[in-house]
């Protein structure tokens, strides 16, 4: 499908998506929704998480992400407000350190993105890092649609 471009099936049952997910094992989802903000994700929706066999979840992500305007839309708002916890500032600092290295992550993302959205993204990684809380939902459209 081009240069960025990534495809792997993942087995899964499509009724196991964030909805039903987050009632069981909440604590997991953290990560994602740093992840989302880190990524300007325009399209998080309750599908786009999903558990294969083992119980892994995967984040299924897509082109609606990386923007420098601001266009974050997700379900994972269970965390507006609160506090990062150790868990995402270790992910947050391993990445932000990663973007930054123009012979790491940085110049990988560098040779994918425009270096707008590159800078945009590690601004909103030390932006979550000085912030330390999640962010409130913005706008008139913080939800993506449908939900599933």
């Amino acid at each position: 499908m081009g240069p960025g471009s990534v495809q792997l099936f993942i087995e899964h049952d499509p009724e196991r998506h964030y909805l039903v997910l987050m009632e069981e094992r909440l604590e997991s989802f953290p990560i994602f929704a740093a992840l989302d903000v880190i990524i300007n994700n325009a399209d998080r929706k309750a599908g786009h998480i999903i558990e294969d066999a083992t119980g892994r979840l995967w984040a299924v992500d897509h082109g609606i992400s990386f923007h420098v305007e601001h266009k974050l839309r997700t379900v994972i708002w269970q965390f507006a407000g609160q506090r990062l916890g150790q868990e995402v500032r270790r992910g947050l600092e391993t990445v932000g350190a990663g973007l930054a290295d123009p012979n790491g992550l940085g110049g990988r993302l560098a040779a994918l993105l425009s270096s707008a959205e590159a800078e945009a993204t590690l601004a909103r990684v030390e932006s979550l890092l000085v912030e330390d809380r999640f962010p409130a939902p913005e706008g008139d459209r913080p939800l993506p649609w449908p939900l599933i």
